[in-house]
């Protein structure tokens, strides 16, 4: 009965329009109940749920290795700052939280002055120019997300990147990219390629976050398997040359971090987005539409009037 009542109302708001984002499924019985046992659905909304675990393992292996580099190379504390700067930001923002973009734009300036120390002065120019205009821009873009009429608390929006969006953002990345290796060649920066990539998937990846497409995770851990490779040829390029240096070994550490937290926020993204779209109707408005059952239960809810006298007998 309760089940029957469930996809009762469910019909009368999807017809009126009257579902929202959040509201609906929150637990795998409630899925069950409204839409069937779907072992896909079930599993998404159930992803939502393992979000503590995750971070209590992630927080403690990477807090830990950091700890471990500044024993090893106590120089490097600086960098250490960096590597928990970066890793609240960006744990924030996985979670779709507001307060992430802030620390973001902390962690743009910490980590623009260690590249510039470090010579990388494409890193300088990715984070000041580029990544700290662009965590700006997402932290407007995200306010104003969160404020639209149809999103209650301070949950996001997510979105899905189309064909179209794609065709546009590699287009982007490798007009950025090939302007970025001219700049920076004529700077004179070390790793001009993997700098000049680097900047390209940073910046789609920044626009793509800042309009809250679930796929920006994608173009994340790219970037973050490319900016590992830097910072590990920074490391190896010291120790071939006879001096080395272990500044750059919490970065590698970061990395490490950034990489396994852009894949867990892919999954957390999917999973908000797909919880968005089965309880805001846009599944259910793939299905085909009989116009007639459409008319006939509009008629329904429209002459539909509650007792109160009626209510509380049956009830009471």
């Amino acid at each position: 009965m309760n089940t029957n009542n469930t996809r009762r109302n469910l019909n009368k708001n999807l017809i009126f329009g009257e579902n929202n984002v959040t509201g609906g499924a929150t637990t795998v019985k409630s899925v069950y109940e409204m839409y069937g046992i779907s072992s896909e659905r079930s599993l998404f909304i159930r992803q939502l749920f393992r979000e503590n675990l995750f971070k209590v393992l992630w927080y403690c292996i990477f807090l830990a290795l950091t700890a471990v580099c500044v024993i090893i190379y106590p120089p490097c504390w600086l960098n250490a700052i960096e590597v928990v700067t970066c890793m609240v930001a960006i744990e924030l923002i996985g979670r779709a939280k507001l307060a992430g973009q802030i620390v973001s734009c902390v962690e743009c300036v910490l980590y623009a002055f260690i590249s510039w120390r470090a010579g990388l002065f494409g890193e300088v120019i990715k984070s000041l120019g580029i990544n700290l205009t662009l965590t700006i821009v997402a932290l407007i873009s995200w306010t104003k997300n969160i404020k639209r009429p149809n999103n209650n608390g301070n949950t996001l929006k997510i979105r899905e990147l189309s064909g179209k969006g794609w065709a546009l953002s590699g287009v982007l990345f490798v007009g950025v990219s090939v302007a970025c290796y001219f700049l920076l060649n004529l700077i004179g920066t070390a790793s001009l390629i993997l700098s000049s990539i680097t900047l390209g998937i940073s910046i789609v990846y920044k626009i793509l976050n800042a309009r809250c497409y679930k796929e920006s995770w994608l173009i994340d851990i790219l970037r973050s398997c490319i900016s590992l490779g830097l910072w590990l040829s920074v490391v190896i390029a010291g120790a071939t040359s006879g001096t080395l240096d272990l500044t750059g070994l919490p970065l590698i550490v970061m990395y490490l971090a950034i990489l396994t937290n852009g894949i867990y926020s892919l999954m957390l993204w999917r999973a908000m987005y797909k919880k968005a779209t089965v309880n805001g109707g846009k599944l259910f408005a793939m299905r085909p539409i009989k116009i007639k059952r459409v008319i006939k239960l509009r008629k329904r809810f429209k002459t539909l009037k509650w007792i109160k006298e009626i209510d509380v007998s049956k009830n009471s």
